[in-house]
């Protein structure tokens, strides 16, 4: 008898062996199968289910224009809103959530600081409470509350530009901002330990959320640290679509597919 038939023959002694065991012992197996059932809804409602929040500038200039944005977005997504003026106010909304699948952040940005740049927000650099959250205390804040797949966008100008970049060039719609503000929370959120999938969106050029097609993404995983964030034009279109075909991009992706990106991370045009 050749190995091959050995083991069919044993294939089929194990399988005999289980089936009689399920015969003799019904209730044990079911009450296994259920509660292997019960486990993945747990572990699916652990790692997949959380809560959709908006946070959004409630002081400083254009107020009433970021808040109607915030609300359209909220509206989009059923999220909750957040009016919040200051690092303190922001870490305070988090912590009201212990899961989060989508963290949307309405305000003012630059490429170093977010909320109102001048005054008080998120900055790379030190916390200065409850004016100032430093990146690295709000990553550990966030980091662990983030969903698998979870999504944060970031409405705000230049927030995914280099400082060295100019604005409103080819090169905003290509691949870039490793050393600006949002690949830098990217960077902090990775070394807090975020679970898998986790992705960061935001604009490379000044402008409304609604007309600025400018769009990269930071997804957060240790081998992205210190990485140019991609270009959705070049994911969606394929590599050199910032060169070829930027100008139908800046024509489709404005308005609502804009913010809805913002929102959600996904394109619709």
């Amino acid at each position: 008898m050749s190995r091959a038939d050995d083991m069919a023959r044993s294939s089929r002694k194990r399988l005999g062996r289980a089936v009689r065991y399920v015969r003799k012992n019904p209730l044990i197996v079911a009450g296994a199968v259920g509660a292997a059932a019960a486990f993945g809804t747990v572990a699916y409602a652990i790692l997949y289910h959380g809560d959709s929040i908006v946070l959004y500038g409630a002081s400083g200039s254009g107020v009433g224009e970021i808040r109607s944005s915030a609300e359209r977005i909220a509206r989009d997504i059923g999220a909750s809103t957040y009016p919040v003026t200051n690092g303190q106010e922001i870490l305070d909304a988090i912590r009201r959530h212990p899961r989060i699948k989508r963290l949307v952040l309405v305000g003012h940005s630059t490429t170093t600081a977010f909320l109102r740049p001048r005054h008080s927000g998120i900055r790379v650099g030190r916390d200065a409470l409850p004016t100032w959250v430093g990146v690295e205390t709000f990553a550990r804040e966030l980091a662990p509350r983030m969903t698998v797949g979870g999504w944060v966008g970031w409405a705000g100008c230049s927030i995914a530009r280099n400082p060295s970049q100019p604005s409103y060039q080819p090169a905003s719609y290509g691949p870039g901002g490793e050393d600006g503000f949002m690949a830098a929370v990217r960077d902090a959120m990775a070394r807090a330990g975020t679970l898998w999938g986790v992705r960061h969106g935001g604009h490379s050029d000044p402008g409304h959320v609604t007309a600025n097609p400018s769009a990269r993404v930071c997804p957060v995983s240790s081998r992205e640290v210190g990485q140019p964030c991609y270009s959705v034009l070049n994911r969606h279109w394929g590599d050199g679509a910032h060169r070829t075909r930027r100008q139908e991009w800046i024509s489709e992706f404005q308005g609502v597919p804009a913010e809805r990106w913002i929102s959600t991370g996904e394109v619709s045009v």
